[in-house]
Formats: structure tokens, C-alpha cells, sequence
């Protein structure tokens, strides 16, 4: 599913540079959120993996196969890396390089959720909007939340430079969609 859900963002970020009239890269390269084991006491412990992105692939079912060959390999290393940040001296210098950098083109998070439904005093919840932080110069991310069986994405986009979130989410949404219907 994460796989098929990072090729559908690919499709998000296409759909933005078409919409701008930008040519398309042969791919684009993603930070993707790993947990890792935890460390002492922090239970929340995330390294990272970029991903590329295929954007001038247009076989779906074969996007998803490319995106899974590097997740496959990547994640065991993002893992073992441990986490991004061990102190507020080395967030401070990794904040000054984010706001410089030109290697990843959107952030794109999927967090496993529980599989029943929640309540907070007796009260159900019913839906979920993950949204993601944006930081530096990225100004896209995808943030996805399973929950009680179901799959849901926010998307968050600086909307000075970028068209409505809620257009990229059809483009999305059409991705995923025809990866459902045309894999086993």
C-alpha cells in the first residue's frame, strides 16, 4: 500500500509541474519518514529514506514495482541510521541546510494507525486529517494515516507557489484509484 500510495503522490507532483507548464523529470526525490526501533525512552524514533520518484513512467502498475525496489532497500538502512535528530545543536544546523537545499522535492509520510476505532470519553472518532509539518524550502508533503480500516491523506502545499491542494488531491486520487483496479 505505501508504495502504491508514494506512486500516487508522484502523480500529485506531475500534475503540479504540468500545471505550471515545467518540463517532467525523470524523477523526483522524496523524504519518506522511517520508524525505527526506539532509543532509551523515545518510543517515537524516525530516521528518513529518499525515495525517487518516477514522473515519466506511465504505467502505474510499474511505477509502484520501481518505487517498491527502492523501498525494499532503503528502509533496512533508514533504520538502522536511527533517528534524524539526537540533539537540538544538530536540528538547528540540519534547519539551516533545509532552507538551502535542492535534493528533495516534497515530503511524503504514511503513519499506521489502529485497525478498530478510537473514543476520547465515549465520543467516537469518525475521521481523520494527518497533515504534516512543512519545513525549509519544501513546500509540498503528503501525509497518509490508516485508521479503523481505512486510508486517509492530507495534503499540504504552500499556496503562494503551488496550485490548490485540493486539485493534486484529484490527480491522487485518480492514481490510486487506477492502481486498485489494475493490480491483483
Amino acid at each position: 500500500m505505501n508504495d502504491a500510495y508514494l506512486v500516487a503522490a508522484g502523480t500529485g507532483l506531475r500534475f503540479i509541474l504540468e500545471d505550471r507548464g515545467e518540463s517532467i523529470p525523470k524523477t523526483i526525490a522524496v523524504s519518506v519518514p522511517v520508524a525505527v526501533t526506539a532509543i532509551g525512552d523515545a518510543r517515537n524514533a524516525v530516521g528518513f529514506m529518499i525515495i525517487d520518484l518516477p514522473l515519466q513512467e506511465t504505467d502505474l502498475e510499474r511505477a509502484v514495482a520501481i518505487v517498491a525496489k527502492q523501498t525494499a532497500a532503503a528502509k533496512p538502512s533508514a533504520r538502522a541510521a536511527g533517528t534524524t535528530f539526537r540533539s537540538p545543536r544538530v536540528a538547528g544546523i540540519f534547519d539551516k541546510f533545509a532552507k538551502r537545499q535542492h535534493m528533495i522535492g516534497a515530503v511524503v509520510s504514511n503513519v499506521h494507525g489502529p485497525r478498530g476505532p478510537l473514543t476520547l470519553d465515549g465520543a467516537a472518532l469518525v475521521q481523520l486529517w494527518p497533515l504534516g509539518p512543512l519545513a525549509g524550502n519544501v513546500r509540498i508533503g503528503f501525509t497518509a494515516a490508516s485508521y479503523n480500516d481505512k486510508f486517509w491523506i492530507g495534503i499540504q502545499t504552500d499556496a503562494e507557489h503551488l496550485p490548490p491542494a485540493s486539485k493534486i488531491a484529484q490527480a491522487v486520487e485518480r492514481a490510486l484509484d487506477e492502481i486498485a483496479s489494475t493490480t491483483s
